[in-house]
């Protein structure tokens, strides 16, 4: 790996079996339900050991752990945020997602019915292309009317890096986000040794990456890295029902500040 990664967690993705991200099928859980859960980044290693009989280490381009970012959009008047505040079951996300490491980028959507079932959507973008290329233009007026296309601005960027699994018969993935940061117009936040563990199934399964996290005692915690981001950026931003959310970082992690 070129980056400097802690030796226990190099160490405890080293017995896995290795399955490359192009061998994947495209569309693979696209459409799934996500568990999210938080805990302190020393317990990554922990949790990987707990998970070499049951998980193959997804791997993008040989490496075992990959440098993500994703640039956010918003209407004019933040509505894809302010659903989220409000609770709404149903609700939208636009994103672009960059893959440093194969040199790849995506225009994304990510939509949650009331069923709490959440379909992702994508179009291959080029790296270095405008923030709303004709492709993604395209793209998402398949899903979002023309005046919402008109009022989409950036906001934030979020900075991560991610370690994938997916289990033996492609049913169940397990995201594990770590060094997260957050970046707006001259403005940034970090979420200090915060890591995010992310659960995905293509239906309500048994899990035994969720049986890993609970005998950890690792709690399942409804969390946006778009929705907290934006809280710590913009301190004037209505958000008291994300504020549990930032009392809880600083539980995990006490130098966490907000």
């Amino acid at each position: 790996m070129n980056e400097q990664y802690p030796n226990c967690i190099v160490q405890a993705l080293s017995p896995f079996e290795k399955i490359e991200l192009e061998a994947l099928p495209a569309e693979i859980l696209m459409k799934r339900f996500d568990r999210k859960f938080l805990c302190h980044k020393d317990d990554i290693a922990t949790f990987l050991k707990l998970m070499t009989q049951d998980y193959q280490n997804i791997t993008a381009a040989g490496q075992s752990i990959s440098p993500y970012s994703s640039q956010y959009l918003d209407t004019a008047d933040l509505s894809f945020f302010k659903a989220h505040h409000a609770r709404r079951a149903t609700r939208s996300k636009i994103r672009i997602r960059k893959y440093s490491n194969t040199g790849t980028a995506f225009m994304e959507v990510k939509m949650k019915n009331n069923k709490g079932f959440t379909r992702k959507e994508r179009t291959r973008v080029g790296y270095n292309d405008s923030l709303l290329s004709s492709t993604s233009r395209t793209f998402l007026a398949n899903y979002f009317p023309e005046e919402v296309l008109k009022s989409l601005g950036a906001t934030v960027a979020i900075h991560y890096h991610r370690i994938a699994l997916i289990d033996t018969v492609l049913n169940e993935r397990v995201s594990i986000d770590f060094r997260i940061s957050t970046e707006q117009d001259g403005r940034s936040a970090h979420f200090g040794d915060v890591a995010i563990i992310e659960v995905k199934t293509d239906a309500i399964r048994r899990s035994p990456a969720v049986a890993a996290l609970r005998s950890l005692s690792i709690r399942e915690f409804s969390f946006s890295k778009y929705c907290l981001s934006m809280t710590l950026l913009h301190k004037n931003l209505k958000s008291n029902a994300f504020k549990p959310n930032l009392h809880y970082l600083q539980k995990i992690d006490h130098a966490f500040t907000f």
